[in-house]
């Protein structure tokens, strides 16, 4: 009696092209259960990993490239 089992259950994020850096993504009542107390709401926050090629400035995707100035005229 009061005694909780744990349960295994597989949340899914389908992350959208628009999401920014802080989005918050929340599952209600998905966090720990304890005895006597309210299930918590369980909270993702979305971050950026960097990237060897791409920096974000805003919605933009930034990359720096040195061509020639033939390449650039053609």
């Amino acid at each position: 009696m009061g005694k909780t089992l744990p349960v295994e259950e597989i949340l899914t994020i389908d992350i959208k092209p628009s999401w920014k850096k802080g989005t918050k993504i929340t599952f209600p009542k998905k966090g720990n259960e304890q005895p006597n107390v309210i299930t918590t709401d369980l909270v993702f926050i979305i971050d950026e990993k960097p990237h060897s090629t791409f920096t974000r400035d805003g919605n933009d995707l930034i990359v720096a490239q040195k061509i020639s100035l033939t390449e650039a005229l053609t």
